[in-house]
């Protein structure tokens, strides 16, 4: 488990400059060490802001498509660099391409970017070689975790998933049974649980404090591999918070839904996978508003003026990357696959795996038995993607190769 800093020259001309920032763990780059311009870093949580459309905005670089990518690499300037910082583990974006995965590889360097680096990082490590492949000297990989220690049973489990080790994989629940537990249950019984985890949010919602039950809103949250399977669990819990009174069943929405926006509007600021809240408003005509994060607190916009959005109670572990809980539910399909071939085809494989478990802070649930965890763990689906191959192509050139 690491992540992979990848640095890219950009030597063409137009666009703005996107002062973009970058949370995460410090390690070094790779890369040559000339004096560059100013660096547009792409990492958590950014907007995108280049080009049209309404893709929405990745919430880290293994979420870019071959699209938002070019609309990226166009909106920077002349002389600008270009860092990303992400998981190639992960899953790949929905849209088109595996780009983060595509331009990820082992580090090398040539004799004389070697030598440079030595002045700054004496000692490096790095493997030397006559011709390197391309990119190799723009990446490095971050090995040291500051989530996730060697005695962190939700590290030591995505350890697992990520290298293939499936034995174990199964083996950490039963050497860390307060951060991993294997559950089986009915939706009947996962929302009744869902809700007593809940309490805290839910007394924060009694109370009207957005602030507090914003903040508990990340106790707990279900993902699921199938979208299905999200919509039918948000379902019944709605339906279950109707019979405990939460819920009146007057109108679609209520006070302490969870909501997920769909689609962007720019003239409110909210986006597609902002998270927000529906609470109390006593200035509402209908009594409720929608209340979503900002930097001085929390914005209030109508319900009737939002753009598209959906429950989040429950969401698909694609909607997840970016975000982290404290405690994490992940639902296999619901219907087991018959034949061997069907795994990859429903959906639970390794990245999906690899990717819930790192949406967790303290705690991991896994909604099924050993023999679907097993499955997912072996379960490695490679999408092809032409990037690789055009890169090393373009690379191969003489005069592309010089001017690097």
């Amino acid at each position: 488990m690491g992540a992979e800093v990848l640095e890219v020259a950009k030597p063409r001309r137009g666009g703005h400059d996107h002062d973009l920032d970058l949370p995460g763990e410090p390690g070094q780059r790779g890369g040559g060490v000339e004096e560059r311009g100013p660096v547009v870093e792409l990492g958590g949580g950014q907007r995108r802001q280049a080009g049209d459309g309404d893709r929405g905005r990745p919430a880290l670089p293994s979420m870019l498509d071959l699209p938002l990518v070019l609309d990226l690499l166009r909106a920077v300037p002349t002389g600008c660099r270009l860092v990303l910082l992400g998981d190639e583990n992960q899953l790949p974006s929905v849209g088109l391409g595996a780009v983060l995965a595509a331009l990820s590889r082992p580090t090398a360097l040539d004799k004389e970017t070697a030598e440079k680096l030595e002045v700054y990082l004496p000692n490096h490590g790095f493997e030397i070689k006559e011709r390197p492949q391309a990119l190799s000297q723009n990446n490095a990989k971050l090995t040291f975790s500051h989530r996730f220690g060697s005695d962190s049973g939700i590290g030591c489990l995505a350890r697992a998933v990520v290298s293939g080790e499936k034995q174990t994989a199964v083996e950490q629940f039963d050497k860390f049974p307060k951060e991993l537990e294997m559950k089986s249950g009915r939706l009947k019984e996962q929302v009744a649980l869902l809700y007593q985890k809940q309490q805290d949010y839910w007394q924060a919602v009694a109370e009207n404090n957005v602030a507090l039950a914003y903040g508990h809103a990340a106790d707990v949250v279900v993902l699921a591999a199938w979208r299905q399977d999200a919509d039918d669990l948000n379902q019944a819990y709605q339906e279950y918070l109707q019979r405990q009174g939460k819920v009146s069943g007057e109108t679609p929405w209520f006070a302490g839904q969870i909501i997920m926006i769909t689609h962007n509007d720019y003239m409110l600021e909210v986006f597609n996978g902002d998270i927000g809240l529906i609470m109390k408003d006593e200035e509402s005509l209908n009594g409720l508003s929608a209340y979503f994060p900002e930097k001085d607190g929390f914005k209030k916009i109508a319900i009737s003026r939002l753009p598209d959005f959906e429950s989040a109670f429950a969401m698909t572990v694609h909607k997840s990357q970016g975000s982290e809980y404290r405690e994490v539910w992940l639902l296999p399909p619901s219907v087991p696959a018959t034949t061997e071939g069907e795994e990859e085809a429903r959906g639970l494989d390794k990245a999906l795996l690899y990717t819930a478990i790192t949406r967790a802070r303290e705690r991991f649930v896994f909604w099924g038995n050993a023999e679907e965890l097993v499955k997912a763990v072996g379960c490695h689906q490679k999408r092809r993607t032409a990037l690789a191959d055009a890169l090393e192509r373009q690379f191969e050139q003489p005069d592309m190769q010089a001017s690097v």
